[in-house]
């Protein structure tokens, strides 16, 4: 699964100000990005595959409580054996745009730090037989294959005012 932009339905209320940004996150499912991915989680129980891979852009703008309720979403496959592997984009990681909706006002979230984002998808970095020491790139040996998951961002060490850097 590659950029689902999960936003974690506690981080708005129904507002003018929340339309108004929904309205400009053209393509993304925020009102429904917790069911979506729930489904999933419903289904890979059922499929039992060895393992899902995240791959960036897993919150909407790097909101610490999406990343909460995600990794609260996925724990029912890491509880039946299936691995969640996982690599962050451009929009995960310390991104000056983390918001939250409550009437009619935007305020600043909480950011995803790296470590945070390592606490949260333990097991690439767990089950890694390389990880890199200035990103989150490692590798993981699954079977026959080593799957390498490159951490290519340029994202701030602290919390950020800034837009997400989109090149990297």
């Amino acid at each position: 699964m590659s950029d689902n932009h999960f936003f974690a339905k506690t981080l708005f209320e129904e507002s003018a100000v929340f339309k108004e940004f929904e309205a400009g996150a053209v393509g993304k499912d925020l009102r429904y990005s917790q069911d979506l991915l729930a489904a999933l989680v419903e289904k890979a129980l059922i499929e039992q595959p060895t393992g899902l891979i995240l791959t960036g852009d897993l919150t909407l703008n790097g909101e610490k409580e999406s990343l909460d309720q995600m990794t609260q979403t996925l724990a029912p496959l890491k509880k039946v054996g299936i691995f969640v592997f996982a690599i962050p984009g451009n929009h995960d990681i310390h991104n000056g745009w983390a918001r939250k909706f409550t009437q009619d006002q935007q305020l600043v979230a909480h950011q995803i730090s790296p470590s945070d984002f390592k606490t949260a998808f333990s097991d690439g970095y767990e089950f890694s037989v390389s990880q890199d020491a200035h990103s989150l790139s490692y590798a993981v040996d699954l079977a026959t294959y080593r799957l390498v998951f490159v951490d290519s961002n340029l994202y701030s060490e602290t919390f950020s005012k800034e837009a997400p850097i989109t090149q990297g």
